[in-house]
């Protein structure tokens, strides 16, 4: 049994493919998104969350490891030597220190799946999402091949959300096991990309193209950022691309900047992004919706 990094499992999501699913959040990814709501996954390792406001300076933390350090009523810890090894974790009394993200074989994700098996209906299953879960493709493999082969009766579908930043040969190896791809768009102009994500965007649009050329079933998601690709111009260019491509993706979700992610920098002793320049209007959004619609294309609401 293969080993993957995975910081989180979400039960009965809604918004990760059609149906009820199962998201598996798997951990590391190629991005820097300046917005990144999910920062606790941009590695692949775990990560110690302190939440200062649960602290009661009791000095266990710092008892067991030489990186705490008890002032006063409060701890300080040195994030940078921090391993994530847990120790501190283990003693907390009033559960301010936790660890993220572990190291879990694809049978214990697959059990997790199954277990609301169930609910998900002729639509619904299991959800790979990030981080960027095709950094892990083998992983990926292993459990989309386990659960079938431990429910066939059932027809558990499986979707990956792929912001499409990886090799060719990554995406041929999925595709077999990969009912629907769940496929960012966070920019058609490679300029803005780069600077809003640190990368190009040649291979993530190439990798869309030659997806959308095989026919496959893919579910488009924009986030929608003020200062990044909030505009008509750089909209209509991403519409432009899409509605050009060789088949018209299932639909499109354009999806506004939110702010719930915010508090997570800081437990996580990471440098928060400036909020104040993403937000865009619910009158805009409309306009961007009906800009995607103009194009030809199945625009969803903020949900598949």
């Amino acid at each position: 049994m293969k080993k993957g990094f995975v910081f989180d499992i979400q039960r009965f999501s809604v918004h990760d493919g059609p149906g009820i699913r199962t998201t598996v959040f798997l951990g590391g990814c190629p991005l820097r998104c300046r917005w990144c709501h999910n920062p606790e996954g941009q590695t692949e390792n775990p990560k110690l969350r302190f939440e200062k406001t649960k602290c009661i300076a009791c000095g266990l933390c710092a008892e067991n490891c030489s990186l705490h350090k008890l002032r006063g009523d409060s701890c300080t810890l040195d994030r940078e030597k921090c391993s994530g090894c847990g120790k501190c974790a283990d003693v907390c009394p009033s559960n301010a220190l936790s660890i993220i993200g572990r190291y879990m074989s694809s049978e214990d994700v697959v059990k997790a799946v199954l277990k609301d098996v169930s609910f998900y209906g002729a639509d619904g299953g299991v959800t790979f999402s990030g981080g960027e879960p095709l950094l892990q493709p083998e992983f990926v493999i292993e459990c989309a091949n386990l659960c079938r082969r431990l429910c066939r009766e059932k027809n558990i579908s499986v979707a990956v959300d792929t912001c499409g930043f990886v090799p060719r040969e990554t995406i041929d190896a999925v595709i077999p096991y990969t009912d629907y791809f769940l496929y960012d768009i966070k920019a058609a102009t490679n300029e803005i990309h780069v600077l809003g994500t640190g990368r190009s965007n040649v291979d993530i649009l190439d990798n869309y193209r030659y997806i959308s050329n095989l026919g496959k079933n893919i579910y488009v998601r924009i986030p929608v950022i003020g200062s990044f690709n909030g505009n008509d111009d750089e909209i209509t260019r991403i519409a432009e691309f899409l509605s050009c491509a060789p088949s018209h993706p299932i639909s499109v979700t354009l999806i506004p900047y939110h702010s719930l992610g915010r508090e997570k920098y800081e437990l996580f002793g990471m440098e928060a992004p400036s909020y104040e320049e993403f937000p865009v209007s619910s009158e805009e959004m409309e306009r961007f919706k009906k800009i995607m619609a103009d194009h030809g294309l199945n625009v969803c609401g903020n949900k598949n």
